[in-house]
């Protein structure tokens, strides 16, 4: 759908991108991962050993909405951290390109 709005719209200098934000550390996710075991068991796939914050995904956004991604268009920006050697680790870095 990103690259569908991006293609329809670019000629109009509208750029359409997309977010993909993995674990954000909030209130909600705080209150599900209480249980210290159960936190440990998600945090030891994020390499830093933190979930995101708020701010990382906002800046992220801003970015695409700056000057500085003008040629920037029907991109998805996947927003975390991967276990490097994980079967996703290759799959996460490599853009995805559609004909």
């Amino acid at each position: 759908m990103t690259r569908e709005i991006a293609v329809e719209f670019a000629r109009k200098n509208i750029r359409a991108n997309a977010l993909c934000p993995g674990p954000v550390e909030t209130p909600l996710l705080n209150e599900l991962l209480s249980d210290p075991a159960r936190r440990n068991r998600r945090l030891i796939h994020i390499p830093p050993g933190r979930f995101a914050r708020a701010e990382e995904m906002a800046n992220a956004a801003l970015f695409l909405a700056s000057d500085e991604s003008s040629f920037v268009n029907a991109a998805t920006m996947r927003l975390k951290m991967i276990q490097p050697g994980s079967a996703n680790a290759a799959r996460a870095y490599t853009p995805v390109y559609r004909s």
